[in-house]
């Protein structure tokens, strides 16, 4: 062995410290590098989150647009619902303005055979009259046998199992390691 003075005079001339240089400017490379990496990774990441924004940006404005579009056709729907039943009544209050109008002029002809007729004519027409007033009771009574006189309704229903709850996942965020 050699002693520490002899081998502390060589040690400058030795490759000992050209080597640890070499080592520490390797180790300080290899650092540079990584911090490089990372932060490229950094880089990466806020532009694929800033990717993953836009998509559910787009998404929402496609879902917007769907139930944008059902709300015109529930509506259109609707509206086609509400005029048919809007008819149908307006259809009978036709119908039975018609009849208040044969009425009145059935009433008017029982008055002037009250002012005007003779017993024979009161007779004949009084059968005439029971005929005409017998057909329209007849239509009368046949409003409700075939529930023309019962309410009409609008009603709007929902699939109850669609329903989003603010534990209800869409979209899932994950997290890679490559």
């Amino acid at each position: 062995m050699l002693p520490i003075d002899e081998m502390a005079k060589t040690s400058k001339s030795s490759g000992l410290l050209e080597s640890l240089q070499k080592s520490l400017e390797d180790l300080q490379s290899n650092i540079d590098n990584v911090v490089k990496d990372r932060q490229s990774n950094l880089t990466k990441i806020k532009e694929q989150r800033q990717t993953i924004i836009a998509g559910i940006q787009n998404l929402r404005k496609r879902i917007n647009s769907h139930f944008d579009k059902m709300e015109q056709e529930i509506e259109k729907e609707l509206n086609t619902s509400e005029c048919d039943l809007k008819t149908k009544i307006e259809d009978l209050l036709n119908g039975l303005q018609e009849k208040r109008e044969r009425i009145a002029v059935l009433q008017s002809n029982i008055t002037d055979l009250k002012n005007h007729a003779s017993d024979l004519q009161t007779f004949i027409g009084s059968k005439q009259l029971e005929e005409k007033i017998e057909a329209e009771e007849t239509y009368v009574q046949s409003l409700s046998e075939d529930d023309r006189l019962k309410q009409l309704s609008l009603k709007c229903t929902h699939n109850e199992d669609f329903e989003f709850t603010p534990k209800q996942n869409v979209i899932w965020v994950n997290t890679d390691r490559i």
